[in-house]
């Protein structure tokens, strides 16, 4: 095993022999001395302390320093604007209209008139033929009470126009519209501008 000299470390000392204490080597202030101050260390290391404290101030300092001037130098955003307040539209208040009076109600302005039914022999040889007629006759309101008291004039008017018709003459729409315009004027004539006949209506038109 190698030898090493430990004469270089000169602070290091021997263990003392057993049963020796390590205070025989320490020194014992005499009585009425103060004891040596502990600020005698702290003064030793104050000139390491000092530089030490300053270069962490510094780091401090510069570290608050490039996150003030880190924070300056973003680009702070820009409050939204706020929106244009839109002022609620005038409500224009509708005023009910008046309803519309309702229409007057038409008055009747003619009246219809019902003839007795007529049975009229037709004009012709060979065994005639028979006509049965049931008309009615449309004059102006008020004219029915006149119609009914001159109900014999009229009902004459009719049979004698009718019995002048033969059955040919009848036959088809022609014919029945040809009698009816005939009719018309014949009683026109009759009443001599008492009473207006409008129009007469064929209820019942047979040829037997």
């Amino acid at each position: 095993m190698p030898e090493y000299d430990f004469s270089d470390f000169g602070g290091i000392a021997d263990d003392p022999p057993a049963g020796q204490g390590a205070s025989s080597s320490a020194p014992v202030p005499s009585p009425g001395e103060a004891p040596p101050s502990a600020g005698g260390g702290m003064k030793k290391l104050m000139p390491i302390l000092v530089p030490l404290v300053a270069a962490l101030a510094g780091v401090g300092i510069g570290a608050g320093v490039m996150v003030f001037m880190g924070g300056s130098g973003d680009t702070v955003a820009a409050a939204p604007a706020e929106a244009p307040v839109e002022e609620p539209a005038a409500v224009q208040e509708v005023v009910p209209t008046a309803a519309p009076p309702p229409p007057p109600q038409r008055q009747n302005t003619v009246e219809v008139y019902d003839l007795r039914p007529f049975t009229i022999n037709l004009r012709g040889g060979g065994g005639g033929r028979v006509l049965r007629l049931t008309c009615a006759l449309q004059v102006d309101a008020g004219y029915v009470e006149t119609l009914e008291k001159q109900d014999a004039e009229v009902r004459d008017a009719i049979n004698i126009l009718v019995s002048d018709y033969t059955w040919s003459e009848l036959e088809g729409l022609d014919g029945k519209n040809r009698l009816r315009d005939e009719l018309l004027g014949r009683l026109n004539s009759v009443f001599a501008g008492q009473i207006r006949v409008d129009r007469i209506y064929f209820t019942e038109f047979v040829v037997q």
